[in-house]
């Protein structure tokens, strides 16, 4: 939007004079109102004054632009403080970003060695003293089957040999019972869980002997799972 200046301007009656009226061509006698109109002549006396005053009509000047009311100010404040919100929270989650990660690199390098040592106890726990136990096992029942039958049918006979059947079938069945009471807790008497607590009785037993802390490790393991959990909730 633009508006004409509001400066001073110079009288137009003292820079543009009437001089006269033109004179009718059938009468000498004035002309009429809507006549005189149309032939009126007139004169500039000041060319320059003339000049300036054309010039201060036809400025325009630049209307300043309307302030913001109170509801856009207020709307421009809520924006602001949003951003401000936005940032400061951005801020707060990359610092617990930062934070976590050097827990979890902390947490890993304290892991690290523990670790390996009870990976390579437990490989020769479950991987090879178990299977030892299985095979090992199996040839003595084996071993037992072919003892008897030499026994009963080249050796003795089977009224002399039965009676060793009985003593030592059931000799065994009650060791097994007794010792899985004992030492197997409330799992179930089959040879799986047998062989596994054997086999789970070595690895606590090289694990003492390699000071190794399997409750460390473990609780090291659970603190990784956790911040992991954490960084993925967060980053999210």
């Amino acid at each position: 939007m633009f508006r004409p200046t509001g400066a001073k301007a110079t009288p137009l009656s003292s820079v543009v004079l009437r001089t006269g009226y033109a004179t009718s061509p059938a009468t000498n006698h004035p002309p009429t109102d809507s006549a005189a109109a149309a032939s009126t002549s007139y004169a500039v006396t000041d060319v320059h004054a003339f000049e300036q005053l054309l010039r201060d009509a036809l400025q325009v000047t630049p209307v300043d632009a309307p302030q913001p009311d109170k509801l856009t100010s207020a709307a421009a404040s809520t924006s602001s403080m949003q951003n401000m919100t936005t940032t400061a929270t951005t801020l707060l989650a990359n610092h617990t970003v930062r934070e976590l990660q050097a827990l979890l690199a902390e947490t890993e390098a304290a892991l690290e060695q523990p670790a390996a040592r009870k990976a390579a106890i437990d490989r020769y726990a479950y991987q090879v003293y178990l299977p030892l136990l299985r095979y090992g096992t199996f040839a003595l029942l084996s071993m037992q089957f072919v003892v008897y039958f030499n026994w009963i049918f080249f050796v003795f006979d089977w009224n002399l040999v039965e009676p060793t059947t009985y003593f030592l079938g059931y000799t065994g069945v009650f060791c097994s019972l007794v010792y899985h009471y004992y030492r197997c807790g409330e799992a179930d008497f089959t040879w799986r869980n047998l062989f596994q607590h054997m086999a789970r009785r070595e690895a606590e037993k090289m694990y003492v002997a390699k000071k190794v802390d399997a409750e460390t490790v473990a609780l090291l393991q659970r603190r990784i799972a956790e911040v992991k959990a954490e960084l993925a909730r967060v980053s999210a």
